[in-house]
Parts: C-alpha cells; sequence; structure tokens
C-alpha cells in the first residue's frame, strides 16, 4: 500500500516526478533534464513569471516535454489539472529551451502522466502527444470556432 497521508502537496509532487521518471525509462525515453525552470516575463503588477517543465526527454528522436500529475484522491482525473493556461505555460517554457538549446527544427510534443495513488499500487498513465503547442495569441474562447 502506497501511503500518501501526511504528504504535503510538494511531497506527493515529487514522490510522483520520481515515478514518472522511472516509469519513463521503463518506456525507453531517455531523460535529459527535470524540473527545467526559467524565467518568462514581467505580469502587469511587475512580479516575475516562470514556468516550469518538469521532465525533458527524448522518444527515439522525438524530444517531450513531460508534465507530471499526481492524485492520491480519484475525485478528479489528474490529466484535467492540464488546463488551458497550463498549457500554454509549457508551450512557452518549451519554446524558450528550444530557443536556448539551438533546437529550433527539432520535432517535439508535448506528454502527460497521470498518476493515481489510491489503490495498493500506482496507477501510471502515459497520455503521448496530450495537446499542440498553444501560442499566446490562442484565447481559450477560439475552439469553438476552430475547424478540425
Amino acid at each position: 500500500m502506497i501511503k500518501t497521508q501526511g504528504l504535503s502537496a510538494v511531497e506527493l509532487g515529487k514522490y510522483g516526478e520520481n515515478l514518472a521518471k522511472e516509469f519513463l525509462k521503463n518506456q525507453g525515453y531517455k531523460i535529459v533534464v527535470t524540473n527545467f525552470s526559467i524565467r518568462l516575463g514581467r505580469s502587469l503588477s511587475g512580479r516575475p513569471i516562470t514556468g516550469e517543465i518538469d521532465i525533458i526527454a527524448y522518444d527515439q528522436e522525438i524530444l517531450c516535454f513531460v508534465e507530471v500529475k499526481t492524485r492520491s484522491t480519484d475525485f478528479l482525473a489528474p490529466e484535467k489539472a492540464v488546463d488551458l493556461a497550463k498549457q500554454r505555460q509549457l508551450s512557452r517554457v518549451a519554446k524558450r529551451y528550444k530557443e536556448i538549446f539551438q533546437l529550433p527544427y527539432e520535432p517535439s510534443r508535448f506528454d502527460v502522466v497521470a498518476i493515481l495513488l489510491t489503490g495498493p499500487n500506482a496507477d501510471i498513465r502515459l497520455e503521448k502527444d496530450f495537446f499542440l503547442p498553444i501560442s499566446k495569441y490562442y484565447y481559450s474562447w477560439q475552439r469553438f470556432f476552430v475547424k478540425n
């Protein structure tokens, strides 16, 4: 039985990221960096805005930006926490990562590892290609007008 009672949200997140890292290695991913954090700018009030990607790894030749979501209850699926705002932030961080390391044409995708710690074992799901990159000019209301 996995003991999650008494863990803070940060501790639960770190535990989930370690599980996800081992899971991805077993799936054949090559981990490049974990917890990549970068300053993205300033808010209107002048506070610094930072963004973070939990795991950056290669799956074959594809650069994967992986967000890990861990939950200790099944009230809401973990991947549902990767909403439009989080997708926009991850897109911005990934764009900056590719600029810094001069990888503008590197094929990439956004994956989500959803971890549910409710039973005796961890339920770990990998959602490949979870979303497409979102620009700062994309607003939530536009999804109703985009033709598939």
